[in-house]
């Protein structure tokens, strides 16, 4: 998982990562200066989940001074502390045999470019936040060991994490040598639900957390394995950010992020957008065999549904509707799969696209005539 002496980026605007930072783009920009350097600095001390008011870190302290410092929280004085409310920290919430099964399933997967040096893997749908408009069409569900980190989750706290129902997952990978890092921010409200997830691999890090009407800023040291949830103020009232001085080798963060209320049955927009993406991220991909079987299970499910003599005709419109998307489903997959052969003819390719323009169409059809 080397970097590639002839790859490119994926940065674009004010961002930038070691690939890049030569360009003509990137010099022309203007860099700000240490925005943070007057902030009071703070050390997240785990045992008390407090953060701790720090002498010796500054805005730019290494991971090791850090890491260090962490190590020493639990000794000092909890005055003047700083609470976080809504965060969590489960330290060694994967074991070292989870993580290398995870590992070998993540990597399985294409990378695809992504900002300031990152690579990502995106399991969720397609979102316009200007336009806050939302594209299901290639989000087929959740990869395979999703299940097994939400089991983990109910695990280690069934009051807090027992009900979370991930509405997106993306894998997103930092190397040291890219200087990979993401920028100080607060993920979006509209879409985005109260608890964000992330689950740290490979390496440790530190999770940068900054508030800017109070000027404080808070280190998160997250060791390898570690879990990490942000919710309630440490959502909405802190922003958060990976520092790329902070990346060591390769680290993978496995992210998950739920509904937002608007989504959420009950909400306004949970007929338009909810229902469909919360449908979708209960399917659990395997590998592609695997995805057809559990498809068509569902499709022989429904098509005996359908054919019951209990069936209404209302009823029967929802079976018929829902079997149409999974129809477009599996035609898309078949769409997507072909590229990766060697050899196609036109003819295989002319079909698999005729397929799935008539299954969108049928699919559109039905939703234009609700019973």
């Amino acid at each position: 998982m080397g970097t590639s002496p002839h790859e490119s980026c994926g940065c674009k605007g004010a961002r930038f990562c070691g690939l890049c930072e030569t360009s003509d783009r990137v010099k022309n920009l203007r860099i700000e200066g240490n925005k943070f350097e007057s902030y009071q600095i703070f050390i997240y001390d785990p045992t008390r989940n407090i953060g701790i008011p720090s002498q010796n870190l500054t805005s730019k302290s290494s991971l090791e001074e850090i890491i260090s410092e962490t190590q020493k929280s639990r000794d000092f004085s909890p005055d003047s502390c700083v609470k976080l409310n809504g965060l969590i920290l489960i330290q060694n919430f994967l074991s070292n045999e989870e993580e290398t099964d995870i590992l070998d399933m993540i990597d399985r997967v294409d990378w695809a470019p992504s900002q300031s040096g990152r690579r990502k893997q995106d399991y969720g749908p397609k979102v316009n936040f200007k336009q806050k408009k939302v594209k299901t069409n290639t989000f087929v569900g959740m990869p395979e060991y999703a299940d097994f980190l939400l089991d983990k989750m109910r695990n280690h706290n069934s009051e807090k994490l027992g009900n979370y129902q991930p509405f997106e997952m993306c894998n997103l990978e930092y190397e040291e040598s890219k200087k990979s890092g993401i920028e100080m921010h607060k993920d979006d409200m509209w879409i985005w639900g109260n608890r964000l997830i992330s689950i740290n691999l490979i390496n440790g890090s530190v999770m940068t957390m900054t508030n800017d009407s109070t000027e404080q800023l808070c280190y998160v040291y997250m060791p390898h394995r570690s879990f990490l949830c942000m919710a309630d103020d440490a959502r909405y009232q802190w922003s958060h950010g990976i520092l790329p001085h902070h990346i060591r080798g390769r680290r993978i963060a496995l992210t998950m992020r739920e509904a937002g209320k608007d989504f959420q049955e009950g909400g306004e927009l949970y007929e338009k957008y909810g229902a469909e993406l919360i449908r979708l991220g209960n399917i659990h991909m395997c590998d592609e065999a695997e995805k057809m079987a559990k498809i068509g299970k569902i499709e022989y499910d429904l098509i005996k549904r359908h054919d019951s003599p209990e069936c209404d005709q209302h009823t029967k419109y929802e079976c018929d509707l829902e079997l149409a998307k999974y129809a477009l489903m599996r035609s898309e997959m078949a769409l997507k799969n072909v590229y990766n052969e060697e050899f196609v003819t036109p003819a295989k390719m002319r079909y698999l696209r005729e397929d799935f323009e008539a299954a969108q169409e049928n699919l559109r059809s039905l939703q234009m005539s609700p019973v």
